[in-house]
């Protein structure tokens, strides 16, 4: 297990979309009242994956350097992974009240709190992994 492994890097970035999700979230609730407000909402989970094949792939950053002696080598380029940010952007879902906003508070309290569920779910893979390393470099 390498802690910059492929799976490593895409649990990181799937806390990242959950806690810009979850940021979101508060801004909406903060906004509640706010005549006009246009909530906010954070989808990763497809582009996420999208990036994750990418760097599958056997090629995946990977491109020839021409050495000074007429030779090449073969390079990596970063991880896609590592580039990867979550889109946040506005929703017009929802029914729309007389002030013009369509943020209700008991969808986003609810949403927010199933997203707390995913941030603990994801985060116990890295405690898990960090609890297997410590135990294997504490072993005499």
């Amino acid at each position: 297990m390498q802690l910059t492994s492929l799976t490593m890097g895409a649990v990181e970035r799937s806390l990242d979309g959950i806690s810009a999700r979850h940021q979101a979230f508060a801004n909406n609730i903060a906004n509640i009242n706010t005549p006009g407000y246009v909530k906010r909402e954070v989808s990763f989970e497809h582009s996420l994956l999208e990036a994750l094949d990418d760097a599958h792939r056997p090629s995946a950053g990977l491109y020839a350097v021409a050495t000074g002696d007429g030779a090449e080598i073969t390079a990596s380029h970063n991880n896609p992974l590592l580039t990867w940010k979550p889109v946040t952007s506005q929703s017009s879902d929802g029914p729309q009240r007389l002030d013009g906003n369509r943020t209700s508070v008991e969808s986003e309290m609810s949403s927010m709190a199933f997203n707390s569920i995913k941030f603990n779910a994801v985060s116990g893979v890295i405690t898990k992994d960090y609890a297997l390393l410590r135990t294997i470099a504490q072993a005499k």
